[in-house]
């Protein structure tokens, strides 16, 4: 007997023990579950807990985790137990729970004190912050799903986080259970709503494969079934401790009847909306069951919306409805469109009505409507369903309009910045070019007859040069006004872009028989636009203009080949002297593609350094090296291309900046290297300068700049310019040449005697040297007439105080001439071929 009472006492010690140590997982969800500052286990869950644990002699050891990481803590087992769990199906699967509830409790909307959320339908858009993974995140996932409404939910590791994003005004409010949202509400400026749902109670859940489930579950069910039946019991002390004005044990049962009345109206519906997608049969009566409600909130909306009966009166207006007609409700209601717009727009409204009733469908349509005695009229987005009833028999009509005139002013603004020229109102390159891809890709391809002029200003520059910018706006709208006023219907005019201007001619197939005659007409009407004189200063100014024109069935890739077709025809017409008129041809765009080859392989070029400089030696009488001139070569894939085949496609495309950088650049490093050796200080190098380097407004700083980098010696450097470059723009030369010249420069005048200068030209430019042109140097000994102009180009030079130099000198008669007549620097094959400088 003795031994089975010792037996019993063991087996009464080890109940005590067996739950000794318990990890209980802890997550922040005050005022039901937390961890302290010095992590101790805080709140209505864990405080009853602790109690239990002293009764029960356990050693509770607190785990803290967020909500989601608990779950999965207790899933893997490495916590014992985890408070504050609602179960639900998928909970139950994986866990145990006791049988007594730890408490009642319902999910809440708490809004931002700035918002107003009194219904469901209000969560529309609205943002709110919900725990990750909680029952509140599926219920609000199955609240948009029944009600048809969008929620952006903003999902948040712990409840704190969602309070501080309701503070700080990212989220419109926080989604919890009750005692959390109450708790907090205050301090964090959040006030209740009266959307409750989910009411449940909250367990202690466990792992059933710790081994000490079933006992510890049975012993904490043991403890709240006996506090909960003695009022003075530690529980009712906690649980009033926390919020005796708010928190309670049980839901009184005047929230029981408010939760299972909302409940009731949710399951309402939801079903509503279900029977409502799949069929209209009881539209008409549900609409009057709810509309009360409904009358709240349409009154609160910013669209128009209104209930019209077969004969087109009005049945019902929302207040925005009564507000645009200045009228009340009952002062609406019975009459039609008629009564309140002008003729135009009740007709169209009426029409609108009419179609919906016809057809029996939701139909969609922008409208422009005008009350009566209204200035300007007011652009609507109007949606208009059929109204049935129970039979399926079309009603009425309900429409609901937005206004969008805003909107569409600004879609308006936006369209003619796109593809309008601010400055003549005219369509620009885009528009073309998409206008002119629809014609050319037309399906029935009506319009595959046609043809495109490009018009370009000549000397549309100088006009700007001479009175100005303004006045070279002015001139353009005088233009556009003009050809505009001699467009036919199947005509188009646009900006292409500075002063250039294009005109697209659809032609029927016709027509087209007879396109000359069309073009011809066209272009007449063109020419006799552009002739009217344009007063400036009260002074007539009359410009003549370039004309290319393409066909459209040349344009074989569509708009922007016809486009490039038609203006390299305009700038074909410019070469040949302007005020001319060409047609495009395929040899044009032939060498269209050469050029544009050419152009990019200067680019890769420059890129790939694979120009060099050739230096051609320039001699005294007696054969003595006075100098270079440099001479660039472009050597692609091993073949030297001489400068005649890339200098004119570098010029016309703007290359020659950068390429003329470099020649500099490289001379003058050069220059630089012989200064420090005494047998090639006195060397000087020419340097070849185009007159689209003197366009340059930074061409003198960057030759300053140059001579700065590489310390080569200045007054070795000489620049020579070519008789061409005085044409215009001479006193823009010589303030560059003067300012060069101060920094020791040197300039010759180029192949002179083969252009235009004057003396008076001649004696103002800052010149040290004259080259003669090897034209008059190859037939010296055969024309007396060559022989009489280098004469005379030698008395100058010397009377100038210029050097002069000979070029082209190939033959000892032609060296022994020139020295006859006085001219004693040479440079020629004679002396030496352009050659690389040995290294």
């Amino acid at each position: 007997m003795l031994k089975y009472l010792v037996y019993c006492l063991i087996l009464f010690g080890t109940a005590n023990t067996w739950a000794s140590t318990i990890k209980l997982g802890v997550y922040h969800n005050q005022p039901k579950l937390f961890l302290s500052e010095q992590g101790d286990v805080k709140g209505i869950f864990g405080e009853l807990l602790l109690e239990i644990a002293r009764q029960e002699q356990w050693t509770i050891e607190p785990v803290a985790c967020q909500w989601e990481d608990c779950l999965a803590l207790l899933q893997q087992n490495q916590i014992n137990l985890l408070p504050d769990v609602a179960p639900n199906a998928e909970r139950r699967a994986l866990f145990v729970f006791h049988d007594e509830p730890v408490l009642h409790s319902w999910s809440q909307v708490f809004q931002h004190q700035s918002q107003q959320i009194d219904s469901i339908l209000d969560l529309n858009q609205k943002q709110l912050a919900v725990l990750s993974g909680s029952v509140q995140q599926r219920h609000l996932e199955q609240l948009m799903s029944e009600f048809g409404i969008v929620i952006h939910l903003l999902e948040v590791d712990t409840l704190v986080e969602g309070l501080e994003a309701v503070e700080e005004q990212r989220v419109d409010g926080l989604v919890t259970n009750h005692l959390f949202g109450s708790l907090h509400a205050d301090a964090y400026d959040m006030t209740e709503t009266s959307i409750m749902f989910g009411a449940t109670g909250l367990y202690f859940a466990a792992n059933p494969q710790w081994p000490q489930h079933t006992q510890t579950l049975s012993r904490i069910d043991h403890w709240l079934h006996e506090w909960k039946t003695a009022p003075q019991s530690f529980y009712h002390q906690v649980i009033s401790g926390w919020k005796p004005a708010k928190i309670q044990p049980f839901i009184p049962t005047s929230l029981w009847a408010t939760l299972a009345l909302l409940i009731v109206t949710l399951l309402f519906s939801s079903w509503l909306i279900k029977i409502l997608r799949k069929q209209a049969r009881h539209f008409k009566s549900a609409l009057l069951t709810t509309h009360q409600h409904l009358s709240v909130i349409l009154e609160n909306l910013d669209t128009y919306v209104y209930i019209k009966d077969t004969q087109f009166r009005y049945t019902y207006v929302s207040k925005s409805v009564c507000q645009r007609f200045q009228a009340k409700e009952s002062e609406i209601i019975g009459k039609t469109a008629y009564d309140f717009f002008d003729a135009e727009t009740a007709a169209n409204i009426h029409d609108f009505d009419q179609r919906v009733l016809i057809q029996g469908e939701r139909i969609i349509e922008e409208e422009r409507n005008r009350i009566q005695n209204e200035h300007n009229p007011v652009t609507f987005l109007s949606i208009k369903t059929p109204l049935r009833n129970e039979k399926g028999e079309i009603t009425g009509v309900c429409g609901i309009s937005t206004d969008i005139t805003l909107q569409t002013q600004y879609q308006e603004e936006v369209h003619q910045l796109i593809f309008f020229d601010l400055l003549t109102g005219l369509p620009n390159r885009k528009f073309i070019v998409e206008h002119l891809s629809k014609i050319l890709k037309a399906e029935d391809q009506p319009s595959m007859h046609g043809f495109i002029v490009m018009i370009d200003l000549d000397n549309f520059r100088d006009l700007n040069d001479t009175f100005g910018h303004d006045a070279g706006d002015k001139y353009l709208n005088h233009i556009a006004k003009n050809i505009k006023k001699q467009l036919r219907s199947n005509q188009t005019l646009g900006r292409f872009g500075g002063d250039e201007f294009v005109l697209i001619a659809e032609l029927t197939p016709l027509q087209a028989v007879n396109i000359l005659d069309h073009i011809q007409r066209t272009l007449v009407r063109v020419k006799h636009a552009c002739s009217e004189p344009f007063n400036i200063d009260s002074k007539a100014y009359l410009s003549s203009i370039s004309m290319g024109i393409s066909l459209f069935s040349d344009a074989k890739k569509g708009a922007v080949d016809g486009l490039k077709q038609a203006e390299l025809a305009m700038y074909d017409a410019k070469k040949a002297g302007r005020d001319q008129i060409r047609f495009f041809d395929f040899e044009m765009q032939e060498q269209a593609d050469k050029r544009t080859e050419l152009e990019a392989g200067i680019r890769k070029g420059l890129d790939s350094q694979e120009f060099c400089l050739y230096y051609q030696s320039q001699h005294e009488a007696d054969g003595s090296v006075l100098g270079y001139e440099a001479l660039v070569r472009w050597v692609r894939e091993g073949v030297v291309i001489p400068p005649s085949d890339f200098i004119p496609q570098a010029e016309q495309s703007g290359l020659i900046i950068p390429l003329g950088q470099w020649i500099l650049k490289t001379a003058c490093e050069q220059l630089a290297k012989w200064k420090e050796l005494p047998d090639k200080q006195h060397l000087s190098i020419a340097v070849n300068i185009s007159a689209v380097q003197f366009q340059d407004p930074k061409f003198a700083q960057q030759v300053i700049s140059l001579l700065d980098q590489t310390q080569a010696p200045a007054d070795r450097l000489e620049l020579e310019i070519t008789e061409s470059m005085l044409i215009s723009d001479l006193d823009k030369i010589i303030d560059i040449l003067l300012l060069l010249k101060t920094r020791g420069i040197r300039f010759s005048l180029d192949d002179f005697g083969t252009g235009y200068s004057s003396l008076d030209r001649l004696t103002n430019l800052p010149l040290d040297q004259l080259k003669i042109d090897q034209r008059f140097v190859r037939n010296l000994d055969k024309h007396s007439r060559d022989a009489a102009v280098v004469k005379t180009i030698i008395d100058l030079g010397r009377n100038l105080g210029l050097s002069v130099i000979a070029e082209g000198v190939e033959t000892d008669n032609q060296r022994e001439r020139l020295l006859e007549l006085g001219c004693y620097q040479f440079q020629g094959y004679l002396f030496a071929k352009p050659a690389l400088l040995p290294e």
